[in-house]
């Protein structure tokens, strides 16, 4: 029979429904508790889950509207219980108690949402009860708490604005400080579920995850190198999003953080300001499409060629960059050419203006232009605007406004070079 058991309090959904979720004190909590689960699962210990309910109130604690279950990434395998709770702890209205019994169990282990609140209570009727409690800190959740002077109806930016308000930090030390020595053990994830894997990714902790989600939910651009992901995971930040990551961790990348959709085999992902990259040589490519992003390709082929490498479209398709594929060669006058064409590839370029610009004649310039590269200055420009335009497509542009964005007139020619693109393209050499 079981000796232990691990209670997982309230991490549901319905948190997640509120503003006040951007503030959460532990943003890793799926993966917190997830590797607490595990831990007990290898030990043969009871693991139950506890959700909290308040039925006909038509907030987001109401089952009715379908938030009261588990967040995405956690859930119960054969012979886990489910309880589901009306009151602050886990024991009053569940039959937890009969559960423990019936299993042998005289050590438990709480955590879940919130700190001060559920996950307190529980342990203290636990510990009332007799059992030997154990509150694993870092593995649960709490929120800022506003003064009781505040009014009820206060926003959010409020509460956040007051002085009086209690940060989650002073919440989790005064927990701490009413339980340690009394009611409970207070334990650390690594003291029970081993070291953190601060595994693939390295150590980073919950003010480098909390800086992370603040920065995306204020509209920045986050972005990962390989295992770097798991720190966006761990941020919450994969949740529901295309990810990728070295392809010797897409594994363990997926079962850490289940809600994430971990795509294989490309060089890097974009979704909804989200990047993830694969290996450390995919970070270049990840640079290099956030530069051409921001400030065109021209200016990521420049960044390209001082590093030697080669300049890739996206993340989905291991292409060589036109502006690289054809640089090698040794003609300074073509170089010239392909300069002027690079920065200025939208704009019309008269065969004599690039001439003389390159000082030759335009029959030498058309030779040695050939002789280099195979295609002509227009050719090339056109390749250019193609290769641009399938960016601009890529990223939702119409097909009409990304003609017009690369200096076509209307989108019949796209449309037509597009096709012939394709075909030259499938020809070419990838860059490794």
């Amino acid at each position: 029979m079981n000796r232990a058991a691990l209670v997982v309090i309230d991490v549901q959904e319905s948190f997640r429904q509120r503003p006040i979720w951007a503030y959460a004190s532990q943003p890793d909590i799926v993966g917190q508790v997830d590797r607490l689960v595990a831990a007990a699962r290898g030990r043969g210990d009871l693991v139950v889950w506890v959700l909290h309910a308040e039925p006909g109130t038509g907030t987001v604690f109401d089952p009715a509207l379908g938030h009261v279950r588990l967040i995405d990434g956690l859930s119960p395998v054969d012979g886990e219980p489910t309880l589901v709770k009306t009151s602050h702890n886990a024991f009053t209205t569940t039959n937890l108690q009969q559960l423990l019994t019936l299993a042998g169990v005289r050590e438990v282990t709480v955590c879940g949402i919130r700190t001060e609140q559920c996950v307190e209570t529980t342990t203290r009727v636990g510990a009332d009860l007799g059992y030997e409690m154990t509150f694993v800190t870092d593995a649960t959740v709490t929120f800022p708490i506003p003064h009781r002077d505040l009014p009820a109806d206060a926003s959010l930016e409020q509460v956040l604005a007051d002085p009086r308000t209690l940060s989650t930090g002073d919440i989790v030390t005064r927990t701490e400080y009413a339980l340690a020595g009394r009611f409970a053990t207070v334990r650390t994830v690594a003291e029970l579920a081993g070291a953190v894997p601060a595994g693939p990714a390295g150590p980073v902790g919950v003010a480098d995850l909390r800086r992370l989600a603040d920065h995306h939910a204020r509209g920045g651009t986050v972005a990962s190198v390989c295992a770097g992901a798991f720190a966006l995971g761990r941020a919450g930040l994969l949740d529901g999003r295309r990810c990728t990551t070295h392809h010797e961790v897409q594994d363990e990348l997926a079962r850490r953080h289940r809600a994430a959709r971990v795509v294989r085999d490309v060089l890097y992902v974009v979704d909804d300001r989200v990047v993830t990259s694969a290996g450390i040589a995919s970070g270049i490519d990840v640079a290099l499409h956030l530069v051409a992003t921001r400030h065109g390709p021209s200016a990521a082929a420049r960044i390209a060629r001082t590093l030697v490498v080669y300049a890739r479209r996206n993340g989905h398709e291991q292409q060589a960059s036109a502006m690289m594929r054809y640089r090698s060669h040794l003609s300074d006058a073509v170089h010239r050419a392909q300069d002027l064409i690079d920065a200025r590839f939208s704009e019309p370029l008269p065969l004599p203006g690039l001439a003389a610009a390159c000082g030759v004649s335009e029959r030498t310039l058309s030779r040695l232009f050939r002789q280099a590269t195979g295609l002509t200055p227009l050719g090339y420009q056109q390749l250019l605007r193609v290769e641009r335009a399938e960016h601009l497509i890529g990223h939702g542009a119409t097909v009409e406004s990304a003609a017009r964005a690369v200096g076509f007139t209307d989108a019949r020619m796209l449309r037509r070079l597009r096709t012939r693109a394709r075909t030259t393209r499938d020809a070419l050499p990838l860059a490794s």
